[in-house]
This record gives structure tokens, sequence and C-alpha cells, in this order.
């Protein structure tokens, strides 16, 4: 497409950009309504980070567009800001969901575990962008494995459902 052609559709850097981010969301961000009982939406996170080899363009072009919009005033910011909330909300609920059917313990909180799990998305992220070569889908499912046992830890009747999203 020409220049002129990209001006057309997209007057505008912020435009291009959000259609972009619209792409992005439509395939893999946007949390769906799921009626979680337990730990599943772990097996989910690991499904996201397994496709990332897909379109490694994708995961390097949110990283950007993330790290250059973090000032108060960037174009993006409020959108970031909305996607990370929601992001979080969706970890969140997840946990709740498996606090209440007695899958969890009750004793975690589910806005810090959320925090905790983005924050290790970031990085794994990161550490991929920088060396593709890292294997991100061992380091995800072992991550999962490693987290299922930290939530379940003491809880009675608990048999971990670890399927392996890579295998």
């Amino acid at each position: 497409m020409t220049q002129q052609g990209l001006l057309y559709y997209f007057p505008s850097k912020e435009e291009l950009l959000n259609a972009a981010l619209d792409i992005r969301d439509q395939r893999d961000v946007v949390p769906r309504p799921i009626p979680w009982e337990g730990l599943e939406f772990l097996d989910g996170i690991v499904e996201r980070i397994c496709r990332w080899r897909q379109e490694p363009e994708m995961v390097g072009m949110f990283t950007l567009l993330l790290v250059e919009n973090l000032g108060d005033h960037a174009p993006l910011r409020d959108r970031l800001e909305t996607r990370y909330d929601l992001v979080h909300k969706e970890y969140a609920d997840g946990i709740r969901a498996a606090q209440a059917s007695g899958t969890a313990r009750g004793d975690i909180d589910p806005d810090l575990k959320a925090i905790e799990i983005i924050a290790f998305l970031n990085g794994l992220e990161t550490s991929w962008l920088l060396k593709p070569s890292l294997p991100v889908e061992d380091v995800a499912a072992a991550w999962r494995d490693s987290q299922v046992a930290q939530m379940t830890a003491g809880l009675r009747n608990h048999r971990p459902d670890l399927s392996s999203a890579h295998e």
C-alpha cells in the first residue's frame, strides 16, 4: 500500500495504531466471559503465550506501543490502561471463581495475584522478544503448574488438572 493509500484509510498515526490494536484485541486479548469454576484461566494464559510464535510482530508491536505510551498525555495511554484493567479483572475474577468453588486457597488476594500474573507476562514477553529462542511454551507450562501448586497448597481433595497447551 502506498503512503497516500494508508493516509486515506488512516488520516493520523493514532488512528492507524488503534486499528492495529483492534486487530490484536480481536485475535487474542479481549477478555471472554467464561464461567470458570477452577483455575482453568491459567490454561488460557498458557495458550495465549503459545500463540506468540504465530505472530511475533503483534507481540513486539504491543510491547513497543505500551512503552511509548506510558506518559500521562500519551495518545494511546487511556486505551492501554483500559486494556490493563480488563485483563486484571479477568485474572482476578478467575481467582475469585476458583476460591468460590474451593479449588483455590481463600487467603490469596485475587487483585494482587492478578498484578503478579500480568508482571510475569510482561517480563516473559520482553525476554522472548530479546531472545526468541527461549522455550516460552515450556516456561509458561511450568509457571502454570507452579501457580496451581501455590494456589492449591493445603486444600483437601484437590486434583490438579494440568493440561499442557503446547503438547
